[in-house]
Parts: structure tokens; C-alpha cells; sequence
């Protein structure tokens, strides 16, 4: 109808919604938006600005270290991989880019261990649960000579550690939901691209569906679907 949208994360939930998304947005004037949330916080864009200042995740092997826990929920049958990870498969595909195979296994205690491979061989580690018995929000990237944390959590939600030691690092104090949502407007009045728009919002949803078929087949590997493949096939 060319209405524009903003759509909370994730975009969907299976494969053949995504393909009548994105058919229904090639016919359409309409622009579409996806709210992965923590992608416009200030800590992680100061984080990614400090990062691509000096190269460091296009240079060298980096690794992505996460654990995000929830407390126990109203909802029992709440899944860590649906509830949790597509805040940290959106950071990590800023950093290096869409994500080529994964696995994701049960652990004993009812949380989830999930590895994703990406390109020069650049991994992320997540460390996810809905029954911790407290919350943990940490988002870690470490390469050869530094690592950066980022903990939302923490007084100070940005620390950098290297060979000179420990220090924080400064970034503009706002609210990640208010950048957001300026994001948004602000890019519809001046045609500029979303951050986290349908392509991103789609290879999110990718990497989730293909985290359940590992889940499904009891952690084994399973690669990422390249982008248009679904929709040039259903044509």
C-alpha cells in the first residue's frame, strides 16, 4: 500500500515469510525497517567506529565473545536462541558481515552454546540462557593486540584492554530506542539507507532459521542460505 514500516526484530520467523516479504517489497514504493535495537546504541556505534578506524576487523582474525542471560520468565518455553540471539547475530554481522555456516547445541542446564563462522575466518562465540539466575549482557570482540567489551550492564559500558592496560572508552549518553526510532524518520526524510533495513533484517532471520535446524539435528553445521536464493527460486 506505500506505507512505510518499522517492524520489530526479528522480521519473521520462517523461510516463506521472508520470501513474501521481500516479493511484496520489490512491488512497493514503501520502505521497510527492522528494529535490531542494540545495532543504534552508542556504546556499540562508538565501538564499530573505533574498530574500523584502525582496520581491525578487516585486517586480521577476529573473535566475537558473547553471553546473554535472561532471568526465568512468565514464559517457560521461552527459547534463548528466538529470545536472545538476534541482538548478537545483528552486532556481529556489522563487524564482519553475514555469518557463512553455524551450530547451536543444548547445554545440560537449559541454555544454548552457538558458534558462527564468517569470512578470513573471523568466529563468534554466544553464550545464551533464559533461566540464569541473573541477567548478563556482555558483547566482547577480541583480536590479536586488543579487546573491546561491551557490557550494558556496567557502570562503564565500553572498556577497551590492550598492552597499555585497561580504560574506558567515551561515547555520547542516549537512549538506543530514541536513536532509533530517529534513525527512522530521519532516513525517510532524507532518503538516506536504514541501518538495519530489509537486507539486514532478512540475513538476520536466515542465520535464526538456520540456528533451528541445527538445534533440530542435535548441533550439527549447517550453512547459511545465501540471500536471494529463496526469492529467485519461488519467481
Amino acid at each position: 500500500r506505500g506505507v512505510h514500516v518499522f517492524v520489530e526484530k526479528p522480521l519473521c520467523v520462517r523461510d516463506d515469510e521472508l520470501i513474501a516479504i521481500e516479493l511484496a517489497r520489490r512491488g512497493s514504493t514503501a520502505r521497510l525497517m527492522v528494529g535490531h535495537l542494540l545495532v543504534y546504541h552508542p556504546a556499540f556505534v562508538a565501538l564499530r567506529r573505533w574498530l574500523d578506524a584502525r582496520g581491525l576487523t578487516h585486517h586480521e582474525r577476529s573473535t566475537i565473545e558473547v553471553t546473554r542471560k535472561s532471568e526465568p520468565g512468565t514464559d517457560p518455553s521461552r527459547c534463548p536462541w528466538w529470545t536472545l540471539a538476534s541482538h548478537d547475530v545483528a552486532l556481529a554481522s556489522r563487524l564482519f558481515g553475514e555469518p557463512r555456516r553455524l551450530r547451536v547445541r543444548r547445554l545440560p542446564h537449559g541454555g544454548l552454546d552457538a558458534t558462527l563462522g564468517f569470512d578470513r575466518h573471523n568466529v563468534a562465540r554466544l553464550a545464551l540462557s533464559t533461566s540464569a539466575p541473573h541477567k548478563v549482557r556482555r558483547f566482547c570482540v577480541r583480536t590479536s593486540d586488543v579487546t573491546l567489551v561491551f557490557d550494558d550492564l556496567a557502570q562503564d559500558k565500553l572498556v577497551v584492554e590492550d598492552r597499555q592496560g585497561s580504560r574506558v572508552l567515551p561515547f555520547e549518553v542516549q537512549s538506543p530506542l530514541h536513536a532509533e526510532l530517529a534513525h527512522f524518520a530521519q532516513s525517510l526524510t532524507s532518503g538516506a539507507p536504514f541501518e538495519s533495513g530489509h537486507a539486514d533484517g532478512a540475513a538476520v532471520v536466515r542465520v535464526l532459521v538456520a540456528g533451528q535446524r541445527s538445534l533440530d539435528a542435535g548441533g550439527v553445521w549447517i550453512d547459511v542460505c545465501a540471500e536471494d536464493g529463496g526469492v529467485e527460486a519461488a519467481q
